[in-house]
């Protein structure tokens, strides 16, 4: 596969995630294939009239690509279905957040810059059992 199919099916993935689409159709996006998650995202902006928000995304997107990050390994959450580097988390399938939450490893210390950490790309998803937990250990 070439690296700008690659990079394009990270982007659709990151897209469909700030929006809180995890599923698409009924099959999870985590799940997909990468030509798979290009479709299902092209067919999301079109559906939900989304394609000029997605254009200056993937814009955005690739200009940042080239400066941060460009060789690294990016995951999704198995938990909140965030995106993450992998280097910066110390469990293989959660983000540093939802690693920390569960775990009590170190956490990043997020700095977010257009709905994303720029430091290990958390969106700042939480599941319902996340979002659970951190209400009980608050009260």
């Amino acid at each position: 596969m070439e690296l700008k199919e690659m990079s394009l099916a990270q982007i659709s993935r990151d897209f469909l995630s700030k929006h809180k689409v995890y599923r698409y159709r009924m099959v999870k996006v985590s799940d997909m294939d990468d030509q798979s998650v290009i479709r299902a995202c092209h067919w999301y902006c079109e559906e939900n009239n989304l394609t000029d928000e997605f254009k200056e995304y993937r814009e955005t997107a690739e200009q940042d690509a080239k400066v941060h990050h460009v060789h690294e390994v990016i995951s999704i959450c198995d938990e909140c279905g965030s995106e993450y580097l992998a280097s910066k988390s110390k469990m293989v399938s959660l983000c540093p957040e939802c690693a920390h939450v569960l775990y009590g490893y170190e956490n990043c210390d997020h700095e977010f810059k257009d709905g994303k950490c720029t430091l290990c790309l958390w969106d700042g998803s939480r599941s319902d059992y996340i979002n659970k937990l951190l209400k009980n250990s608050k009260g």
